[in-house]
């Protein structure tokens, strides 16, 4: 799950439009990447927005892909994932790129394949709705260019990030929508004076479900309660256009050390009782 190639994997607009609305579900993430040398590597805290009925199983090792760590969509041909790590230090995470309908796909392939095929030269952004992919390869012997960004609407093409704190919803890495720069802020604050309560706080901070009305978020064609849940870090279950429960139905927090000791914390939602149910994986990376 590393970079290599992400710059071929820009949409052609050459594909038949069929649907009349943008991509209705929604992800967040926060990063906090630090260089080598230092007591974290990687901080990651991450929302899954998406239909509550889509089955999808819980973080664990993949019994076809062993050196995988991620949860696994399970409506995708072989399962895909929004968000992993390997044992050998690379890590990959993707989010939905809100996609006007003038940039609509018929038959779009799945992105959640690009989370496990990020290691390879992928050459068909051009078949998939917007999405944005971070990767990064925490291996000993990449040293230097170690997290890259790519998105198939952004003309700039991958790029190489330098150090710091991002945020990543669903628009472009340097256009955050209001609820990515606040929980950006906050973000920074918690990762930046870590304790034994990091974990805890970042949970926190994955459930705020303050809303931060944004006019830079589209009315997705939804009701006017789906369309307000939107702008929230955490959005709260409500029914879309089809009438499908959505909303946050998982949260990860992903603590790499500097020593290669990884903890992978999510937590799911039954929005039936309102519970989370929260599986948690500890191993050492193998760099």
């Amino acid at each position: 799950m590393t970079h290599t190639g992400l710059n071929s994997c820009h949409n052609k607009g050459n594909q038949k439009i069929t649907q009349n609305i943008v991509t209705p579900t929604m992800c967040i993430l926060f990063l906090y990447y630090l260089p080598h040398g230092s007591y974290y590597r990687l901080i990651v805290a991450n929302n899954r927005d998406e239909v509550f009925e889509r089955p999808t199983e819980p973080a664990t090792f993949w019994k076809d892909h062993s050196d995988v760590l991620a949860g696994r969509d399970l409506k995708v041909n072989n399962g895909g994932t929004w968000f992993g790590i390997t044992v050998g230090g690379r890590f990959s995470t993707v989010t939905n790129f809100v996609t006007p309908p003038s940039g609509l796909i018929s038959k779009p392939k799945s992105k959640g394949h690009l989370v496990i095929i990020a290691s390879k030269s992928y050459r068909d952004g051009h078949h998939l709705n917007g999405f944005s992919l971070l990767t990064a390869d925490l291996s000993a012997e990449n040293k230097d260019t170690s997290l890259a960004y790519t998105c198939n609407y952004d003309t700039d093409g991958a790029r190489v990030l330098d150090p710091g704190v991002y945020g990543l919803g669903n628009s472009l890495l340097d256009n955050p929508w209001h609820k990515v720069k606040q929980g950006m802020e906050k973000f920074s604050n918690i990762v930046k004076s870590p304790d034994s309560t990091l974990t805890d706080q970042l949970f926190n901070l994955l459930s705020d479900c303050t809303k931060w009305p944004d006019p830079n978020i589209p009315n997705i064609g939804c009701n006017e309660e789906y369309n307000n849940n939107v702008s929230a870090i955490f959005m709260k279950p409500s029914r879309d256009q089809k009438g499908r429960l959505c909303g946050t139905r998982s949260q990860t927090v992903l603590l790499v050390s500097g020593d290669g000791d990884v903890t992978y914390t999510e937590r799911s939602l039954q929005p039936s009782t309102a519970q989370w149910t929260t599986v948690s994986h500890t191993v050492t990376l193998k760099i």
